[in-house]
């Protein structure tokens, strides 16, 4: 552990502001569906229904989802480009994992399903509303695939997470805690498939939450290092 240093001036501090911006933009957007499906007053129960349900081919105003995921994908993937190889420890892996997220996140919005997701679940009562002869589309189970790399990306800007705050000399119980819950909320999430009493849409819903705050608590590190009068010494320092 460094402290931050900027011999060159200005180079360093408008990579952090970036940093910050596309975060803090990309963990709003990719939070907007859940706004959204409340003033919209679409007719999903949200204890059950996904959020990728808000964009299958059966909605009206699905590309207002799709556009939303794509504007959170690119700021992703501004950020990543913003990050330098020292950003995470072990190096790389924060970069990486906003590259990939934002990738798959954009394979998402262009991978509409043809119907409900929920339809597909084992355990839901509207398995037997799939349409006949439905899911066979390459779009439909490519959004299955692109879901499941958005995951295994996320998990390691959850483990960047935990390396430079969580485990820190110092930190706080919710630093120390954010993690773990966030992970906990991804694998309660695919567990919760199997039945719809487990709430698979009202845990994906927090998992969605937990992983936009923990981006913004980035955004956060990236002002302060903005900021050399910051006197927050978790953010005042950066693991090289």
């Amino acid at each position: 552990m460094n402290e931050i240093q900027d011999p060159g001036g200005g180079a360093e501090l408008r990579r952090a502001r970036i940093r910050a911006a596309a975060l803090g933009a990309g963990a709003a957007a990719y939070s907007l569906g859940i706004l959204g499906e409340a003033v919209l007053g679409w007719p999903l129960d949200p204890r059950t229904a996904m959020l990728s349900e808000l964009a299958a081919r059966d909605r009206w105003h699905r590309g207002l989802f799709q556009w939303t995921d794509m504007a959170s994908a690119g700021c992703y993937l501004v950020a990543a480009c913003a990050s330098r190889p020292g950003d995470s420890d072990p190096p790389g892996l924060l970069s990486a994992s906003l590259a990939a997220f934002g990738a798959a996140t954009i394979g998402d919005a262009l991978s509409p399903l043809d119907y409900p997701v929920s339809f597909d679940d084992p355990g839901s009562p509207r398995r037997a509303e799939r349409p006949e002869g439905s899911g066979t589309s390459a779009s439909h189970g490519r959004h299955y695939v692109t879901t499941a790399l958005a995951s295994a990306a996320s998990m390691g800007l959850v483990a960047s997470y935990w390396r430079e705050f969580g485990r820190q000399p110092g930190a706080s119980a919710r630093r120390r805690l954010a993690a773990p819950a966030v992970l906990g909320l991804l694998a309660a999430s695919a567990a919760s498939l199997v039945s719809p009493k487990l709430h698979p849409g009202t845990v994906q819903r927090l998992y969605t939450l937990g992983f936009s705050a923990l981006c913004v608590d980035f955004a956060r590190r990236d002002l302060a290092r903005s900021n050399p009068a910051s006197s927050d010494p978790a953010h005042a320092v950066a693991p090289r």
